[in-house]
């Protein structure tokens, strides 16, 4: 029996839902509250309309941020890791 065999016989490898990273809720709309999907769609409108810039990338976090989710966005203002904030 090898080590991984053993740790998943005895359960220490992280199963879903034990692993406590938070999730890119980006990656999972299904996962957005009502309200938090509401915003991330007005701006998705906005980013195609007026293109991927830091200062709509600012507001989309203040918008998010009211109602305590944050994500980051790279230098080429394309924002990821939406989560919900964590004490």
């Amino acid at each position: 029996m090898n080590n991984n065999q053993f740790f998943n016989k005895i359960g220490w490898l992280a199963m879903e839902g034990f692993d406590d990273t938070p999730i890119d809720l980006f990656e999972h709309p299904d996962k957005q509250p009502p309200e938090l999907a509401a915003i991330v769609e007005k701006f998705n409108v906005r980013f195609i309309d007026e293109g991927e810039n830091y200062i709509l990338c600012s507001e989309f976090l203040t918008a998010v941020e009211a109602i305590g989710y944050t994500f980051d966005y790279y230098l080429d203002a394309e924002p990821y890791d939406l989560r919900e904030v964590t004490p």
